[in-house]
């Protein structure tokens, strides 16, 4: 009888457990990814230019030109990933291009704070990626 108590007790436990870990939230940079994954290209254009806007605190002239810069890169990576390339260097030479239309439209203080931006960017991308394996 004993027996049949502890063994009850210990399917329950076992049950409880598998339970409680299904409802257990995603990590932070998984959340992050399928975000992305699921986002439009209009979703992924207006989350990174609220992100730019506070970070870079940049002006109300500025938002426009920022936006086409931004909108132009996408529009050039949705058609290279669209053809099936995945050629690293052709999507550093559109992110150069991306860069240097930025510092034609960004004062001196924006662009320290772009160049903090994109390495805070790059080393998230990069834990991303080790968290992964």
């Amino acid at each position: 009888m004993k027996i049949i108590i502890l063994l009850s007790i210990a399917f329950c436990l076992i049950i409880s457990g598998i339970n409680y870990g299904q409802d257990w939230p995603k990590h932070n940079n998984q959340d992050e990814k399928d975000d992305r994954k699921m986002q439009s290209p209009e979703e992924r254009l207006e989350k990174e230019m609220n992100k730019l806007t506070k970070e870079l605190e940049l002006t109300k002239m500025q938002i426009p030109y920022v936006r086409k810069v931004l909108e132009d890169t996408y529009a050039k990576m949705f058609k290279l990933f669209s053809e099936g390339n995945r050629d690293e260097t052709e999507m550093k030479k559109i992110m150069d291009e991306r860069d240097n239309a930025m510092m034609d439209i960004l004062i001196d203080d924006q662009v320290t704070k772009y160049a903090e931006y994109k390495l805070k960017r790059k080393n998230r991308n990069k834990q991303g990626e080790n968290n992964d394996k």
